[in-house]
């Protein structure tokens, strides 16, 4: 036997639902992310060699390129906290600085280098005066002194920008962010959302046919009434509870009740209601505390639940907690 209520069948509905927008987020997230990437190879694909820019005097940076290495690169400066370095790297006709990684270097550390060139993509960047003069004197180190590279000569050697293949993505930042906040969302509200469908109708399923006439009665009575906001039904014998499970509380079972308020930095933001029967606790109608039309509903469910049982335990305190678990003790 099913439900026939539709709040019942809306809560199904709508897990069910956000787990579909939740795939579809991250469905969406990972198309942004894979349009960059068939960008990004567009741009290598249509880029410029290294030294076409350099003779262009185009020497912007952020510029997709690329250098058929055809010799093993020569190191002559290290960043700081990492493997990355410089390095003077050269085709068949003319020398480049380069920054790579360990592993590119690897790759270009190789005696078969010379006869199988390898293409090496990433960006353009501006030479620094530090960079500059790092490169002079090693390059200096191996001339004489009537053939040394003074620093009015380097832009005719090397031109005025090196390539960077270590922060080489020219996907833009914004893409990429906007990519994973949609993959980020995506995957939270379908694992949310999922976990939440499968506790609700896991709950339905342990329900007999008797039990779930009896309280799709109680909910489609005329007396009952389903408040949107806190997902709960005060039907004339039972709360009902239909936010993350399905939970149905006879009022006549509930030994005490009292309030749960939540603060961040010691503002209330929200208060819910904790119920305790003979065997369980029930944490029900959250809602938050910034509006008024929020704390009116609470009051009212408060107030409506407190009337339905006039031999509960109210309020929080260290004598109803001693009667409560005298009351457990004694029925246990």
């Amino acid at each position: 036997m099913k439900f026939t209520n539709l709040e019942v069948r809306n809560v199904k509905n709508q897990n069910r639902n956000n787990v579909i927008i939740g795939i579809f987020f991250v469905i969406l997230g990972l198309a942004i992310l894979l349009w960059g990437s068939i960008k990004e190879d567009s741009a290598y694909e249509q880029a410029l060699d290294m030294n076409t820019i350099i003779e262009n005097s185009n020497d912007q940076e952020e510029q997709p390129t690329y250098i058929n290495v055809q010799s093993k690169p020569y190191l002559f400066a290290v960043s700081n906290d990492t493997t990355d370095a410089y390095y003077i790297v050269s085709d068949d006709k003319y020398m480049y600085i380069a920054y790579l990684s360990k592993d590119t270097f690897n790759k270009l550390n190789v005696d078969s280098i010379e006869s199988n060139p390898v293409r090496l993509q990433g960006v353009t960047k501006t030479i620094t005066s530090d960079i500059k003069s790092l490169a002079l004197d090693t390059i200096n180190e191996y001339r004489n002194e009537d053939n040394q590279i003074v620093a009015s000569d380097f832009a005719s050697y090397f031109g005025t920008i090196y390539l960077d293949t270590v922060n080489a993505d020219t996907m833009p930042a914004l893409q990429l962010i906007i990519g994973f906040i949609f993959i980020l969302v995506g995957l939270l509200m379908t694992i949310i959302y999922l976990i939440k469908g499968i506790r609700f109708n896991l709950a339905l399923k342990r329900l007999s046919s008797d039990e779930i006439s009896l309280l799709d009665n109680e909910m489609n009575s005329k007396e009952s009434f389903f408040y949107e906001r806190a997902k709960l039904y005060l039907t004339p014998n039972y709360c009902i509870n239909l936010d993350g499970t399905f939970k149905a509380i006879k009022y006549s079972d509930i030994i005490w009740m009292y309030s749960i308020t939540q603060r961040v930095n010691f503002i209330k933001t929200s208060n819910s209601i904790m119920i305790a029967t003979l065997t369980k606790k029930y944490n029900i109608a959250s809602l938050d505390t910034l509006t008024r039309a929020s704390k009116e509903i609470y009051e009212e469910i408060y107030k409506t639940i407190l009337s339905k049982n006039d031999t509960m335990l109210v309020g929080y305190s260290n004598e109803n907690i001693k009667k409560y678990k005298e009351i457990t003790k004694e029925n246990a």
